[in-house]
Parts: structure tokens; C-alpha cells; sequence
């Protein structure tokens, strides 16, 4: 089945956090992106914009582009 590129990217920017054993709250915490707004983009229900996702790269220190490349290769 291929999913959205929403849910892609919700799921790599999970993974991200799984690898780094990080908490939802600390990535919205660190990017200024509201919990529950945060919550909507991780559950794909609502993608991501640009500027939250360039934060969230930032807080990964991760290249927006690696992330996009993640989720688009299904490497999550």
C-alpha cells in the first residue's frame, strides 16, 4: 500500500524520535510547535508546513532534505 507523503513524513519524524528516545513534549518543547498541533502532524491527519518541519530538522540536526529522503524511501 503507499501512503500519503504526510503519513511518511509523520512516520519518519517518529522514527527520528524512537531512534533518539526522545518525547513527543520534548520535540514540541524544542521546536515551538504546540503539542496538539504537533500530535495532528505526527498522526497524519494534517501534514506537516514547511517551517515546522525545518524545526523539527533543526532539532534533529538532520538536513530537511534527509528527512524528506527518509520518508520518501520508506526508510522510517
Amino acid at each position: 500500500m503507499d501512503y500519503p507523503p504526510r503519513e511518511r513524513v509523520a512516520a519518519e519524524v517518529l522514527a527520528e524520535l524512537a531512534r533518539r528516545r526522545i518525547s513527543r513534549a520534548s520535540l514540541a518543547n524544542g521546536t515551538g510547535i504546540t503539542y496538539v498541533t504537533l500530535q495532528r502532524r505526527l498522526s497524519g491527519k494534517r501534514p506537516f508546513t514547511y517551517d515546522e518541519l525545518a524545526a523539527v530538522a533543526e532539532f534533529f540536526e538532520l538536513p530537511i532534505t534527509t528527512i524528506l529522503a527518509r520518508a520518501e524511501s520508506g526508510v522510517a
